[in-house]
């Protein structure tokens, strides 16, 4: 048992240096080597083959042994502590040490499979993204590369602040890509502060207020086209006159006859050609006068400027339009701006159903002064489709100091 501390000591060393073995195990087994003796050869032992040696061959003739044939395994401290329990010596124990194969190095595990790169994107950018709950940052210019995902379904989440948060679940197979675009849609809140900036830039557009006043009281000359209910059609020369927001005058001449028709608030005057009186031509004419009124640029902002406002995106249509929705206490219109932020469609609709469905066109914008103006005005009625008026001014004046008297005569 004096040789306890020593055991121990070279049991828990042997892997990591290599003893020389001792001089009188040399000269051992070099004596050993004079006798033919069939135990000192054969295959080499294993830790079985010393167990059930142990205490019952000679100390000396067993480490002879292990030095010729050699050990099969690669001790470990639990093993030497078997052959020390069985009753194996130091030298015994320094010799299988010296005889034994080193350990096998350790086989790392495979690493786990993983899917090949995800690529997300988001419109508008940036958006923050989170991975099966995790964060993982925002998008760079709309888009985000993520590794390192194991195979299987991953849900991702959109979020940015004003737009409605949005999740997908996508199937990732190992070593495969896989993509991912969305767009958020945003909420009501940021699509009205977006209808206000769509009338502001209207607005701009327009030339500003004052340039919206000046348009407000004008002269223009050119040619209407006026589609009857019945759908027949009819050209005239046409003057038209607006003092906004109250009064409004066209008159208009061909073939002989001569008409004119208006506005001062909602008292109408009407006259002309005896042939012309109470036919379909003068009938309309008083509805097409009001509608010519009431949608004239600078009455349009000054309505909107009185009604809930709220665009359809954040960004404009594939065709570049951008969609501007206003309501109030009983009609709602749709707007179509076009790129320039300028009305080229106005759709009117009622709580009622009475009058919906009505448009307006806006085309030939000139810069007239500081505004711009639409030289082409179409008034187009839901009941059929050729119904209403199409107006091309020739020529625009806006003339401050236009007198009442040349309205309602």
């Amino acid at each position: 048992m004096r040789f306890a501390p020593f055991i121990a000591a070279l049991a828990a060393v042997s892997l990591l240096w290599t003893p020389h073995l001792p001089a009188q195990t040399a000269k051992e087994a070099k004596k050993g080597e004079e006798k033919d003796d069939p135990f000192f050869s054969g295959p080499p032992f294993s830790l079985d083959d010393l167990l059930q040696r142990v205490g019952v061959i000679a100390d000396r003739r067993l480490r002879i042994a292990v030095l010729r044939r050699g050990v099969s395994f690669s001790p470990t401290p639990e093993d030497y502590d078997k052959l020390k329990k069985a009753g194996a010596s130091a030298e015994l124990i320094q010799t299988i040490a010296v005889k034994a194969p080193p350990p096998p190095k350790p086989v790392k595990p495979a690493p786990p499979p993983t899917a090949g790169p995800l690529l997300l994107e988001c419109a508008p950018a940036e958006c923050a993204v989170s991975v099966n709950g995790k964060a993982r940052g925002s998008t760079s210019k709309g888009a985000m590369e993520v590794r390192g995902l194991p195979p299987g379904d991953v849900l991702i989440e959109f979020s940015k602040e004003g737009f409605e948060p949005r999740q997908v679940t996508i199937a990732l197979h190992a070593g495969a890509p896989a993509s991912q675009h969305v767009r958020l849609k945003p909420n009501a809140a940021t699509l009205a502060q977006q209808g206000r900036d769509l009338v502001a830039k209207m607005t701009a557009k327009f030339g500003g207020p004052e340039a919206l006043r000046q348009s407000s009281i004008l002269s223009g000359t050119g040619n209407a086209s006026l589609w009857q209910s019945g759908g027949q059609r009819t050209e005239w020369k046409m003057i038209s006159k607006l003092k906004l927001p109250a009064m409004a005058l066209i008159e208009i001449e061909g073939a002989g006859l001569k008409w004119w028709t208006s506005l001062a608030g909602s008292d109408s005057k009407a006259d002309g050609s005896k042939q012309m009186r109470g036919g379909p031509v003068a009938v309309e004419m008083e509805k097409l006068v009001r509608l010519y009124r009431d949608y004239q640029p600078a009455m349009l902002v000054e309505a909107l400027r009185k009604m809930k406002v709220s665009a359809a995106d954040t960004e404009p249509g594939a065709n570049g339009e951008w969609t501007l929705s206003a309501s109030g206490a009983d009609q709602s219109l749709t707007i179509a701006l076009t790129p320039d932020f300028l009305p080229s469609r106005v759709r009117y609709d009622s709580a009622s159903g009475l009058g919906s469905g009505l448009e307006i066109l806006y085309s030939g914008y000139a810069a007239i002064g500081k505004a711009m103006y639409p030289k082409t005005f179409t008034i187009r009625f839901a009941d059929q489709a050729q119904h209403g008026l199409e107006i091309h001014l020739d020529t625009v004046n806006f003339e401050a100091n236009l007198a009442n008297r040349e309205f309602h005569r």
